[in-house]
């Protein structure tokens, strides 16, 4: 980190409106070189990178490492045990010698990358209603995955039947681009060079994942495309659309009008976004600015009260406040907890880390501070549950997490603290749903001020069949 960030201070909303300017001024959402819609490949990385380089936020995923390699796991050794004879057969025969022909115009589903004792809690739902008609990837190699993953199949692939061939483009089509984050780093000083260098080898990969997943697609006749984190998925978009396959993403976390991973409050949008969303509630399409020709549905999340029950949370008669954390701001969060325990010696405090978070960095932190801990203060990493640990809650703290909203919906209080990111809650404090401290002197009336959510299934509606 730079600096502190300063409470109150919409640093967020300052970061989005620059990029929705230059996104018209330049038209980076026309930009298309090799059959790749460039800008969505870099519109999440420019602002998180713009984010972190200024100081307000830090590494969203710091405990998140994808290696570029092939897993050699059981799974992919199975389907690729089907490829016999290799040379012999086109890729749709080979395909055909794995999945069933009475399969066909199947759905194909891509997990989420991060899960609850192995299981994808976004499209568990989905998988299980789909049963044997949907085949279902893993997004990166995992070493308890019960599928293959898409990392391998592309390794595989280019191992098997070697690289697809890409063109060659001249840098200076990227002009636009390289324009755009020049008067980004001006405005915020701060320096992108390693993101602008990145860009030709990131178009070069993208337009070699779609090869990849056409192929995919037109050997398994895939009629619907199930997926999360759509901003991160463009290679797969861009060919399910060019497959006639319908792209439907299962929300996975937080949107809102300052997600730039979905919103567009202008006339235009990136072309390679799903074509429906399903949202946790109406909440979600309410305050985020989704084009208007995204088709959205209300699914509600049944995994929410689910995991609540699976497991219990024990604890003593005393009052419990859960901070929840997360990797963009959880180092900034930290003492505020402590400072929390401090001001409420009678409860229970704990710091709940975000998935991505490790117990020891936040424990060396906890050390750094020269402050010794209130002993009603601990840190939580796993267990139980984070749904079991938020239904224990008398009131929970965040800036802008998903965990907040389903933590309203187990029944708890919630106050929100002013840090950066805190314009994502915008409309749920609004709504008079949560309290906020805007300065470091508000918390404790914020929390003892903390309400109960009028509607929680606005938020959370209740839970549908979806297929």
């Amino acid at each position: 980190m730079t600096r502190e960030p300063e409470w109150g201070h919409r640093y967020v909303e300052e970061v989005c409106e620059e990029i929705w300017r230059l996104e018209d001024k330049f038209k980076l959402l026309d930009l298309n070189v090799i059959g790749v819609n460039v800008w969505p490949l870099i519109r999440m990385p420019v602002y998180y990178r713009t984010a972190t380089a200024c100081g307000f936020f830090d590494e969203p995923h710091p405990g998140v490492v994808v290696e570029e390699a092939e897993a050699l796991t059981h799974v992919n050794d199975e389907f690729w045990e089907k490829f016999v004879s290799v040379r012999e057969f086109s890729v749709g025969k080979l395909m055909r010698s794995w999945f069933s022909r009475r399969y066909f115009g199947r759905d194909v589903v891509v997990t989420h990358g991060r899960k609850q004792n192995g299981v994808d809690i976004y499209t568990e739902q989905v998988i299980k209603e789909a049963g044997a008609l949907a085949a279902v990837f893993d997004r990166t190699p995992s070493e308890d995955s019960v599928y293959p993953d898409l990392l391998s199949f592309r390794w595989r692939f280019n191992r098997i039947f070697s690289q697809p061939k890409i063109e060659t483009f001249d840098n200076s089509v990227l002009q636009p681009i390289y324009d755009a984050i020049s008067e980004i780093e001006t405005k915020f000083h701060v320096d992108l060079s390693k993101l602008r260098a990145s860009i030709p080898n990131r178009i070069i990969l993208n337009a070699r994942q779609q090869q990849h997943y056409v192929r995919l697609f037109k050997a398994l006749s895939t009629k619907r495309l199930f997926i999360t984190n759509s901003y991160f998925s463009t290679s797969l978009i861009a060919a399910a659309k060019s497959c006639n396959v319908r792209v439907i993403e299962l929300q996975h976390g937080f949107i809102s009008k300052f997600h730039m991973g979905y919103s567009y409050p202008g006339k235009k949008a990136s072309p390679v976004l799903p074509d429906e969303m399903w949202c946790f509630g109406q909440f979600w399409v309410d305050d985020t600015h989704l084009h208007r020709h995204l088709k959205t549905r209300i699914i509600g999340a049944p995994y929410v009260h689910h995991l609540a029950e699976l497991e219990a949370a024990p604890r003593t008669d005393s009052h419990r406040i859960v901070v929840t954390s997360q990797g963009a701001i959880g180092q900034h969060l930290l003492p505020i907890a402590v400072e929390i325990a401090r001001n409420f010696h009678a409860s229970e405090v704990v710091f709940r880390l975000h998935p991505s978070e490790k117990l020891e960095d936040m424990q060396d932190l906890l050390t750094r501070t020269q402050k010794s801990v209130p002993a009603n203060f601990s840190l939580n990493a796993t267990t139980p549950n984070i749904f079991a640990l938020m239904k224990s809650a008398d009131v929970i703290v965040g800036v802008f997490s998903t965990t907040l909203l389903e933590g309203m919906a187990l029944g708890a209080r919630t106050m929100i603290v002013a840090l950066p990111g805190y314009e994502y809650m915008d409309a749920i404090v609004g709504r008079g749903d949560v309290s906020i401290a805007m300065r470091p002197d508000e918390v404790v009336d914020a929390i003892r001020n903390a309400p109960h959510c009028t509607d929680a299934n606005y938020y959370y509606a209740h839970p549908v069949t979806l297929l």
